[in-house]
């Protein structure tokens, strides 16, 4: 078995091969901004598809990013038992819970931004839900005044009453 110190970090074939990768998508992504707007266009499936990408590694890093920070609490509060806590199952499930998770909620989002169906039941139902409230409160808003006239009205005689009362 050969140590670590005496393997090469890379060979050339691979710094061969990381060369061409960054020559092609620089090369690909300075000819797409030198097209003209009208030209960089990408189908609707291919934008959903780059957008849960982008979504899903950014959730995923934001959730590794609070695993770690729970590695830390473990190993800075619990010294003694952190090798009992931070098992190699517990790292897997953590691992898998910080994917799974961000698979799920990305999916969500990214579900509910393409189902126009789905939408425009929704818009549907809360312009019915809006529209019948304002009605009702517009309808009775005459009654709310009479309402409040017919009282005002009784207090204004209650209080004549009593003052002829006082008078006399």
């Amino acid at each position: 078995m050969r140590k670590l110190r005496d393997q090469p970090r890379t060979t050339q074939e691979e710094l061969v091969a990381d060369l061409k990768a960054a020559g092609t998508t620089v090369t690909t992504k300075t000819t797409d901004i030198l097209r003209p707007p009208s030209e960089r266009l990408i189908s609707y499936y291919a934008c959903v598809f780059q957008a849960f990408i982008t979504q899903l590694f950014g959730a995923t890093s934001h959730t590794v990013l609070m695993i770690m920070a729970f590695d830390r609490y473990v190993a800075i509060c619990y010294p003694l038992r952190y090798s009992t806590i931070m098992t190699n199952k517990m790292v897997m499930k953590l691992t898998v819970s910080a994917w799974g998770s961000a698979f799920v909620l990305v999916g969500i989002l990214i579900g509910l931004t393409t189902v126009q169906e789905l939408s425009d039941a929704l818009v549907q139902i809360w312009e019915e839900i809006l529209q019948d409230t304002i009605l009702h409160l517009i309808r009775s808003i005459p009654d709310v005044v009479r309402h409040a006239y017919k009282h005002v009205e009784y207090h204004y005689e209650l209080l004549q009453r009593n003052s002829k009362c006082k008078m006399d």
